[in-house]
């Protein structure tokens, strides 16, 4: 009795063992939840400016800033809930450090930027990035080797930004950005292979734009609020990647974006040192931003 009995878990048991093999074997299968992490690197272009007074005038440029390539490194996490076939529930986070930039601050008593009472070049190669964005995915065309898909979501972006001199250990003024708002997207999956396939997504964006700054050695500013800027805006992006599929649990992936945020205008107000507000016009903010991401996949 004994021997048959197992004999018989033995045969269950290799049943068992070449199912298990065949699963992993298996490429290209989606997922119930999938978690991505890995290594994220942007880089940025960003300015402002503001007028002399409410009305945009005297002069029509007052103030200006020009972060130019400012690079941060930092990690990412990203999940996608499936709880229907068509149905995709997406969230992305990551935060960085800057590590590299250059900001250039300049003023004007003159319209059209002439008459330059201010010019001064700083470093930036301090400060954060932090980044998070959910998304809700209609697969609404699904066929044999692509997928199209539409998407309504909301991004909330936050960027702290250092004006630095080697010069002087004193300064350390900043400015931080913030964009958030709700975003729609169109996108879709093309399969080269069973495991190999590519992704691309088109996502615009109505934005909220707030900013806090720090003019830390400037008297005539109170610390650490010296003025505040607000506006409205909106972002446009493009995403392409590539991802291959291991077995039917890992793959490894890898994407770029290339986009750019900008707003209209909008308000400034100066929180002056004797307890004045000045208010006046914040002629708007515009940033370009690269970003590419590598990292691996795991599906369960």
């Amino acid at each position: 009795m004994f021997p048959f009995y197992l004999s018989c878990n033995i045969k269950r048991l290799t049943r068992l063992f070449i199912l298990i093999l065949f699963a992993l074997e298996s490429k290209g299968q989606e997922h119930r939840f999938s978690i991505s992490t890995g290594g994220v690197a942007n880089i940025n272009s960003f300015n402002w400016s503001i007028a002399g007074n409410i009305q945009g005038m005297a002069p029509n440029i007052l103030s200006e800033l020009k972060f130019n390539q400012v690079t941060a490194l930092g990690v990412y996490a990203e999940g996608v809930f499936r709880p229907f076939k068509r149905i995709e529930i997406q969230g992305h986070y990551q935060k960085n450090g800057t590590i590299s930039g250059t900001v250039h601050d300049a003023d004007y008593n003159g319209d059209n930027r002439s008459k330059i009472t201010y010019d001064e070049y700083f470093q930036s190669n301090q400060g954060h990035l932090e980044a998070f964005s959910a998304r809700v995915v209609l697969n609404g065309l699904i066929r044999k080797n692509y997928t199209l898909n539409i998407g309504i979501g909301y991004n909330n972006t936050q960027q702290n930004y250092f004006l630095l001199s080697p010069d002087n250990e004193k300064l350390r003024t900043t400015y931080l950005a913030k964009w958030r708002g709700p975003t729609l997207s169109a996108g879709g999956k093309y399969h080269i292979t069973q495991s190999l396939y590519l992704e691309g997504v088109f996502t615009f964006g109505l934005l909220q734009y707030n900013a806090v700054a720090n003019w830390n050695l400037a008297r005539e500013f109170q610390h650490p609020v010296s003025f505040k800027q607000e506006a409205n805006g909106n972002s446009l992006d493009v995403k392409l990647g590539i991802i291959y599929q291991l077995n039917t649990h890992l793959g490894v992936m890898a994407n770029g974006v290339l986009g750019r945020s900008t707003t209209k205008a909008g308000t400034d107000i100066a929180y002056l040192s004797n307890n004045a507000q000045v208010v006046t016009q914040f002629n708007g903010a515009h940033s370009r931003y690269a970003r590419i991401s590598m990292g691996i996949i795991f599906g369960f």
